[in-house]
């Protein structure tokens, strides 16, 4: 939470009224028009053991929502505001008094979804209650484009992620986003939604785990249209780590679907996952294919320099005076994404809190001992040539073998790259480990995924995620 804001939960117990509104907010987005009209009107008055009293001015809304809806707006009041526990009281009660801003939102018109070539607002205003959306949204406060260190590892995503904040679908659509654990893809993503919220653009986030969740719900609960007219009645639907929706074959169905109306009424898609379209294996075929059709970013772990950026603008962000030589020894230390960066920094700062010790390269050292990379053991032969049968569909028989189709040839050479920079063989070694192929074929197999990775983001991202789960095995 950035400094000077209240959390929903300290709001929602001191300001029952406000806590009821960005709860609306939420059901908007959610409930069709008919259902969301009975919410017209109603006002929190009081929290009281653990229950938000709603007062509700039409006795046959009431009895509706007491019967019907309660159930699901007491578990929207739990996730919203990060409540264990929590119910709705709706009670009898007096209309509130209009409130500047908020009463004339609710009393937009409901726009019909247009053509491409009218969806975009021409020149879309400020939203009085874009903050309030924003909480809604569970969007993190933090995640600005403002606050994003940007380096030679993701400038390219970050331009394509402001292009689409700023005209969705006017170019970049789908803009898919992928690179390894904590290098910044849902930073990005959130960023869009603040930018484009302040826009005056209507964003849904979501990650692709909620989305499965809550169609699952949907199929349960028989609501499955009102679950399609809260994905698909938006401007720009954020989905993160899409990877998780793969193998899922009713909720890949189901996705498409979503995709093509979205795509088809000129709406923006912006995706993010640990690796390309190419990679996910067990992705249909026509989502594969509609991920490629448009933008692909990838994040690579930032360098030396960006690391000491992003300590630096962190430590600033939390108030303190970070000296250049202890950011260079973290950076020096860590190096395979943001997240850990910022862990390191926060357990310095709370060390030299804990103990009154000085923010010195003496006390960093002492502070992040037991968290600085030990040197971990090298993965094994047998280790590399499974992982690359089992990611590329063949047998490590095919690996060794004399096979030379394209479906074998470039994973077998994969795992000759793998085997000399992970395990550390010598080319003859290799060679032998391969079916005792001549050093020679070795090295040409290895310069050659060389040479690709220089050119193809895509295996650079495969190869990549290949070398983050050999190193966490």
């Amino acid at each position: 939470m950035m400094p000077g804001t209240t959390s929903p939960t300290i709001a929602s117990l001191d300001q029952p009224e406000v806590a009821w509104r960005i709860l609306l907010t939420q059901l908007r987005r959610e409930l069709p028009r008919e259902q969301y009209e009975k919410l017209r009107h109603t006002r929190g008055l009081a929290w009281e053991d653990g229950r938000l009293r709603v007062a509700v001015p039409a006795q046959d809304a009431l009895t509706w929502l007491q019967t019907r809806l309660r159930p699901l707006v007491e578990r929207k009041l739990r996730l919203i505001f990060g409540l264990p526990q929590a119910a709705i009281e709706f009670v009898p009660g007096s209309p509130p008094a209009p409130i500047v801003g908020l009463e004339a939102e609710e009393d937009e018109p409901q726009v019909e979804i247009a053509h491409p070539s009218t969806a975009r607002p021409a020149e879309p205003t400020p939203s009085p209650t874009a903050t309030m959306d924003a909480f809604a949204l569970n969007l993190i406060p933090e995640y600005t484009f403002d606050t994003f260190v940007v380096g030679a590892n993701n400038r390219f995503a970050y331009a394509a992620s402001r292009a689409v904040a700023e005209r969705p679908a006017a170019q970049h659509n789908p803009l898919f986003i992928y690179g390894g654990v904590g290098l910044g893809k849902t930073h990005l993503l959130h960023a869009i939604g603040h930018a484009a919220l302040a826009r005056g653009y209507k964003v849904l986030y979501v990650s692709a785990e909620d989305f499965v969740n809550a169609f699952i719900e949907a199929i349960q609960t028989n609501t499955v249209r009102e679950f399609r007219a809260r994905y698909r009645d938006v401007d720009i639907l954020l989905v993160d780590d899409i990877q998780f929706i793969a193998g899922k074959e009713r909720s890949e169905s189901e996705f498409f679907h979503t995709f093509n109306t979205l795509y088809n009424r000129g709406r923006q898609l912006v995706l993010s996952s640990d690796r390309p379209p190419k990679a996910l294996r067990l992705l249909e075929e026509r989502l594969r294919s509609r991920f490629e059709g448009g933008l692909m970013a990838d994040i690579q772990p930032p360098d030396y320099e960006t690391r000491v950026a992003i300590l630096e603008r962190k430590a600033q962000r939390m108030g303190v005076q970070l000296p250049r030589e202890v950011a260079e020894f973290i950076a020096q230390h860590l190096r395979s994404n943001v997240r850990e960066l910022e862990g390191a920094l926060k357990r310095l700062i709370s060390y030299c809190d804990v103990w009154n010790q000085p923010l010195t390269l003496e006390t960093a050292r002492n502070a992040l001992a037991d968290i600085l990379p030990q040197r971990r053991p090298r993965p094994t032969v047998d280790m590399v040539l499974d992982l690359v049968a089992r990611t590329y569909d063949v047998t490590i028989e095919e690996l060794k073998g004399k096979g030379r189709s394209r479906r074998v040839a470039l994973p077998r050479q994969i795992a000759m790259y793998l085997l000399r920079t992970e395990v550390g063989l010598s080319w003859p070694q290799i060679g032998q480990v391969l079916g005792g192929r001549d050093h020679s074929t070795v090295m040409h197999g290895y310069r050659k995924i060389e040479e690709q990775l220089a050119q193809d983001p895509m295996l650079r991202g495969e190869i990549r995620a290949l070398q983050e789960r050999l190193s966490q095995a």
